[in-house]
């Protein structure tokens, strides 16, 4: 190796470590931890397994490559927010390297070195890195799968087929942590068949794959009866189609969350606008990588769109998650990238200054996005860390509330709690109030918001009311009147 070739791979390398270390920054500010739909139920899951109850009839818990290094990560450092999020976390900085090795296999250094700060600053990584997005882990996993089928093609026969099953153990944990994970195989099918012989040189990672899903099939054979458990578990809990809402409205759901047509400002910011004309560009200009990254990038969203959630007729679509549209965001970014390398020869300062402005807008995206994550999470954690230091008793409140307590406690709650939630869904408010009123000694707690996600309706509020005579206020989260808040929460005595 010249001199000169290992004074520019030594660059090339503090250059990643300095896009490494941005985007953990961005994370660090970002930071998020416990408080998202379902994390109670993995949280918990999580904990159960670090203390070594382990139950593979009950259907979720198939879900071990996400279960298991979860339940790791409790097991070393506690329940805490940061420990509980720490293996999406190290998956999202991971990206980072991967996409740079990918983008440099395909195209060169420097459009490696763009698409890895690209995924530093993605504004949905950024914001969702430390929170339980379990899509993020999956991307990552396939990511490094891609770079390992693109090693594989550069390298001997032992090492292709060495890099291969690795490749084949990647998809096969990004399985175990979410089913949708396996139309990444799909990509690469596409992508076997693009040029003559690369089905014969991928074929170790199809054979050990299947080799996988057929060991996980018995497997579920043996314990459950059904050699398809994980996925008829998964399926009867999963989201089912609102008919009411008609196969139209569930139709180009995805490309309105992509391009911010459902709300003020797309929690993908602008990547996806830049990634179009990306795609458009390399297609003119038959720039490298675009037969991996177009059915990466193209073909996974076609599939996402498309794909029925049943085998019959009428054609129904499958149920929508913004967070889906994260295994887009590698290709997506490896795309721009590519295209602003390419244009960078040719006018450089164009490039220079579009891929700037680029980077720009990710920053203040992620950093809005994060700022009203953080505010509808406030006020749960604040009255968590109150109602902790008080002397136990019983607590009244949402489930969301109780969930956030029993974490906060490492399940070590000496609070009895009351789930309310059923009343508060279906009781009017003012019957529930009064029904309260007389409640066993404890703690109440009205109003204050749980989440971007959670309606206020679901939430017990006082509104115009006032608290029965038996209360007494004992602390007070104020926060401004936002869609996920309608007024501050309260903790009340309850009882004389």
């Amino acid at each position: 190796m010249t001199a000169g070739r290992a004074g520019a791979d030594r660059l090339a390398r503090l250059q990643l470590a300095g896009t490494l270390l941005f985007g953990l920054s961005l994370r660090a500010w970002c930071f998020v931890g416990w408080g998202l739909p379902d994390d109670s139920y993995y949280a918990h899951t999580a904990f159960s397994l670090a203390r070594g109850r382990f139950d593979l009839r009950f259907g979720s818990n198939y879900r071990l490559g996400l279960h298991l290094p979860n339940a790791l990560s409790l097991r070393l450092f506690g329940v805490s927010d940061v420990s509980f999020v720490l293996f999406p976390l190290a998956c999202s900085l991971a990206t980072i390297p991967l996409t740079y090795w990918i983008g440099k296999r395909l195209a060169g250094a420097r459009a490696g070195l763009l698409a890895a700060a690209l995924v530093a600053a993605s504004p949905f990584d950024v914001v969702y890195s430390t929170t339980m997005t379990i899509d993020l882990i999956t991307a990552c996993l396939c990511a490094a799968a891609a770079l390992l089928l693109l090693h594989a093609e550069a390298a001997s026969a032992r090492a292709a087929r060495l890099a291969q099953l690795l490749a084949a153990l990647l998809l096969f944990q990004a399985y175990l942590v979410k089913i949708p994970a396996l139309l990444f195989v799909a990509v690469l099918c596409v992508y076997s068949a693009s040029a003559p012989g690369l089905w014969r040189r991928h074929a170790a990672l199809y054979v050990a794959l299947a080799a996988l899903l057929a060991g996980s099939f018995l497997l579920d054979w043996a314990v459950s009866g059904d050699a398809l458990g994980y996925w008829s578990r998964e399926r009867a809990t999963a989201p089912r189609l609102a008919p009411e809402l008609g196969t139209r409205w569930y139709l180009g759901l995805y490309p309105r969350w992509m391009f911010g047509l459902t709300q003020a400002e797309s929690p993908f910011g602008l990547t996806f606008h830049a990634a179009l004309f990306a795609l458009g560009y390399a297609l003119l200009r038959r720039l490298p990588g675009r037969r991996l990254l177009v059915p990466w990038f193209l073909g996974l969203f076609l599939l996402l769109e498309f794909l029925p959630n049943r085998l019959a007729l009428p054609y129904e679509p499958v149920p929508r998650f913004a967070r889906y549209m994260a295994a887009l965001l590698v290709p997506a970014l490896l795309l721009v990238a590519i295209a602003v390398d390419d244009l960078a020869r040719r006018h450089p300062r164009v490039a220079a200054c579009a891929f700037a402005a680029l980077l720009l807008s990710f920053v203040h995206t992620a950093l809005n996005g994060a700022a009203s994550l953080h505010d509808s999470l406030a006020d749960t954690r604040a009255a968590s860390r109150f109602l902790l230091a008080q002397p136990p008793g019983l607590v009244y409140s949402d489930n969301r509330m109780l969930d956030r307590i029993n974490f906060d406690s490492g399940y070590a709650s000496a609070f009895t709690l009351v789930h309310l939630q059923s009343l508060i869904e279906r009781a009017p408010r003012a019957a529930l109030l009064a029904s309260l009123g007389p409640a066993r000694a404890g703690y109440v707690l009205t109003g204050g918001s749980r989440g971007v996600e959670m309606s206020p309706a679901a939430i017990l509020e006082l509104g115009p009311a006032r608290p029965p005579s038996e209360w007494r206020l004992l602390h007070r989260v104020d926060g401004p009147p936002t869609a996920w808040r309608r007024e501050p929460l309260r903790i009340f005595a309850s009882g004389r």
